[in-house]
């Protein structure tokens, strides 16, 4: 809809004139931009029809072609926050069938806050508040995300607690095919870069010599050298920091491709 010019408007020309107002041009200095679809998945989230989804037989759910959570964005103050999900779980298997799957939207932000609508007893609506959310009990036993399935409630509350939407996705993305970024003649060497010494030892450090997995203590000078920085998506020029994992050499070793590594163990 374009509005129309105020500025000729017949009535408040006449009131401007009664008024003995002068005439001042205005400019906000700021041009309005609609925000692409891209950008509503990482920051606001975006309204989707279950049409939109996508159910691969990981269990997951995608849209356009990239590993998604969905949520409620408009909550009651009076009850329990909405969960996340991240799987065709029973819950979303229920919703659709009752007709209430156009109230979740689709995001793909990784540091587990979401934008809540919340409306209060009074009325009153608090409106794009950052909120973090659990993730669907549901949605990991349909995944057995970290071997769920195989422990009792305190264990299963444990993974749930510590599920961390990034990992998640460094996990399931990489599950996808995508088309190759590079060919035979434009891809970059898969080696190390220059300051990889100093971002290796800054996150050791910053982890105190901890292995992320196991716990173990790597931080006497004699042990420093088992304590490694893995590349989860085997770029080793990635040293995003979703991309790198503080590891022991054991631990590390038994990462997928590093077969090689589990030889010189044993």
């Amino acid at each position: 809809m374009k509005l129309p010019n105020f500025l000729h408007h017949n009535g408040l020309n006449r009131l401007r004139h009664r008024m003995g107002a002068e005439l001042v041009e205005w400019h906000s200095g700021t041009e309005l931009r609609v925000p692409n679809a891209g950008e509503m998945l990482q920051t606001t989230g975006l309204d989707i029809s279950p049409d939109d989804l996508e159910y691969p037989d990981d269990g997951t759910l995608e849209y356009k072609g990239r590993k998604v959570v969905v949520y409620i964005r408009d909550q009651i103050a009076r009850f329990q926050p909405y969960k996340f999900h991240v799987a065709n779980c029973s819950k979303l298997i229920e919703m659709r069938a009752e007709k209430r799957y156009d109230r979740y939207v689709v995001a793909t932000r990784t540091d587990g806050k979401f934008t809540v609508n919340t409306r209060y007893e009074d009325n009153r609506i608090e409106k794009g508040a950052e909120h973090s959310l659990d993730v669907c009990m549901y949605c990991l036993e349909k995944l057995n995300y970290k071997d769920y399935n195989e422990f009792r409630y305190v264990e299963r509350r444990e993974i749930r607690d510590s599920f961390e939407l990034h990992e998640y996705f460094l996990e399931y993305n990489s599950q996808i095919a995508p088309n190759p970024t590079y060919d035979d003649t434009t891809a970059p060497l898969n080696d190390y870069t220059r300051d990889w010494p100093q971002i290796s030892l800054h996150l050791r450090e910053r982890n105190n010599w901890t292995c992320e997995r196991c716990g173990g203590d790597y931080s006497t000078p004699d042990r420093q050298q088992l304590l490694h920085v893995h590349h989860v998506n085997g770029i080793l020029y990635d040293n995003a920091d979703a991309n790198l994992r503080v590891l022991c050499n054991a631990c590390h070793a038994r990462e997928p491709q590093h077969e090689h590594m589990r030889s010189v163990l044993d």
